[in-house]
């Protein structure tokens, strides 16, 4: 490599699919401002503009490059898709020395084909590893290397492809270190406050526990509670049967449904809550879930996914199946540790900071993404 470009500052171009929400753009969102601070040049590429107007006008301020479709396309796919393919000579011009893709990896395909010979290609999956024969695993086999968002993922990757280069590396909560939290008191007799955090779609069943919420509040330790639900309702069907259900069964001083919230209130809504609940079907690695722990906030959430590493030598945390009578089981045993005061705020902070906080996933980032031959051991 001649002189001038192995001294050059480093850059990674990031594909986001449609730049979906919840964790995937809290995640981004720190990991391209991270990049910045570190010098790097960043180049983010997106098929909609799934993200906040303001989002995008901070990234850009940050110095961020944006790689999106017009506005006035973003409503039609195929217009989208024509663009993109239209578009990739020009977007992936630059001496890059990573290109990492989250999302179903049609973008990364794509950009590929165009981006310098010695870009390392990093395909990123958060949920499961695909098959071989569909259109992410073949995106997965074209990258040189992969991210798995948790060692459920990373298993899976390895048992069907022994020889990939497989790295486990969370999504980043926080821009900084957090401090320890205070002592939390007992709980005692008070109502128990009970918080649902994340998108409000099927298979995390938030609807499914606002239905069975008087029959599993009926009696103590659950008894008395309170449930608040947050989170953004993509086509409002889950939000308007939850209203249903709570008007007929007369739960409106029980349940309060609050809709979206912006990651800035996150400290505030975790302050008025004794324990983050989360009944999903399938996950990935829940960011949510991450976030309650570092604030020393404890968790029920189902086996789902990464979910259960979460219980690896952490006894202030209760990780069920997936059947929701044993979810149900895990709320009462929740509940009667916190009416007791058996939980550790601190040693929950500190369980969930050494394993997910900054310092730690950071630089793994930074690695993987900056280092990436170093990293990965690519000649």
């Amino acid at each position: 490599m001649p002189p001038d470009q192995r001294h050059s500052p480093p850059s990674v171009l990031i594909c986001a699919g449609n730049l979906g929400g919840g964790g995937v753009q809290s995640h981004l969102t720190i990991l391209c401002r991270l990049l910045r601070r570190h010098g790097a040049g960043v180049t983010l590429v997106g098929s909609d503009r799934g993200w906040p107007a303001q989002t995008l006008a901070d990234l850009q301020s940050d110095g961020v490059r944006m790689r999106l479709p017009p506005a006035a396309i973003c409503g039609f796919a195929k217009l989208r898709s024509a663009f993109a393919a239209a578009a990739a000579p020009l977007w992936a011009r630059g001496d890059f020395t990573s290109l990492c893709n989250i999302g179903e990896g049609r973008l990364q395909l794509l950009f590929r084909k165009w981006v310098g010979r010695r870009t390392v290609s990093i395909y990123h999956e958060i949920v499961d590893a695909p098959k071989p024969d569909n259109l992410r695993g073949r995106c997965a086999l074209a990258a040189d290397a992969v991210i798995a968002n948790s060692a459920v993922v990373q298993t899976q990757f390895t048992s069907q492809w022994p020889n990939m280069a497989v790295r486990v590396i969370p999504f980043l909560t926080a821009s900084a270190p957090l401090s320890p939290p205070p002592l939390r008191p007992p709980v005692g007799d008070r109502p128990l406050r009970m918080t649902y955090l994340g998108r409000i779609v099927a298979h995390k069943r938030p609807h499914h526990l606002v239905r069975r919420w008087r029959q599993i509040t009926a009696a103590p330790p659950l008894a008395p509670a309170r449930l608040d639900v947050y989170g953004y309702d993509p086509d409002g069907r889950f939000i308007a049967e939850m209203r249903q259900t709570i008007a007929a069964e007369n739960l409106s001083d029980q349940i309060t449904l609050h809709g979206s919230y912006v990651p800035s209130a996150l400290d505030s809504i975790l302050s008025q809550s004794d324990v983050v609940i989360l009944p999903s079907q399938y996950e990935g690695l829940p960011l949510s879930l991450v976030e309650a722990m570092q604030r020393g906030v404890p968790i029920v959430a189902c086996a789902a996914g990464g979910v259960a590493e979460f219980a690896d030598g952490n006894p202030d945390v209760v990780i069920t199946s997936t059947d929701l009578d044993d979810f149900a089981a895990g709320l009462a045993t929740m509940a009667a540790k916190l009416r007791a005061g058996q939980i550790d705020a601190v040693r929950l902070h500190h369980w969930a900071e050494f394993r997910y906080g900054y310092e730690t996933v950071s630089k793994l980032w930074l690695d993987a993404l900056l280092r990436p031959r170093e990293f990965w051991k690519i000649p």
